[in-house]
């Protein structure tokens, strides 16, 4: 399991928790408390959640098990919108390989957490071409954010196979 805090801009700053179960494909996200007026106080408090399920855990410092906030009140203003990172997660065999020319925007496919979802088109952020998938889900997970070469992780099996 991984559990990270970050702090994350919102006219004002608030603070986030983002659960990872260990299989990797499954994450929730939530705003822990209220909204912070400044980026200092938000940090201070999403540092002190850190340590404090850090140290509930049993988990040594460093463990990646609990990742602390950046220091960077830059970092916070480019988390202005929540991104689930498939891409960062430790891969996994796929049962059915997709390519991008499998992809039609404004299509609907089947994913494998979230039923049906749009293919929006590609997305660039960070130097990394993303595939962005619309869920419909009216909260922070709506909109999904899949690697190239992650997309058979993603999906469900192309339609006739396994």
């Amino acid at each position: 399991m991984t559990i990270e805090f970050r702090v994350k801009r919102v006219e004002r700053f608030i603070v986030t928790k983002y659960e990872q179960q260990n299989s990797g494909l499954i994450g929730s996200s939530r705003q822990i408390g209220k909204e912070f007026d400044n980026f200092d106080i938000a940090y201070e408090v999403a540092h002190a959640l850190a340590k404090a399920e850090q140290e509930r855990l049993g988990l040594a410092p460093g463990d990646t098990g609990v990742i602390f906030p950046s220091q960077s009140l830059e970092d916070a203003r480019g988390a202005d919108s929540y991104r689930v990172d498939w891409y960062d997660r430790p891969a996994v065999s796929p049962v059915e390989e997709w390519s991008a020319d499998d992809l039609v925007s404004g299509r609907v496919y089947e994913s494998r957490n979230f039923g049906p979802v749009t293919y929006m088109g590609l997305d660039h952020y960070c130097g990394d071409t993303t595939h962005k998938f619309d869920t419909g889900l009216r909260d922070v997970r709506r909109d999904q954010y899949v690697k190239m070469d992650r997309l058979g992780e993603f999906l469900a099996p192309k339609a006739g196979k396994a």
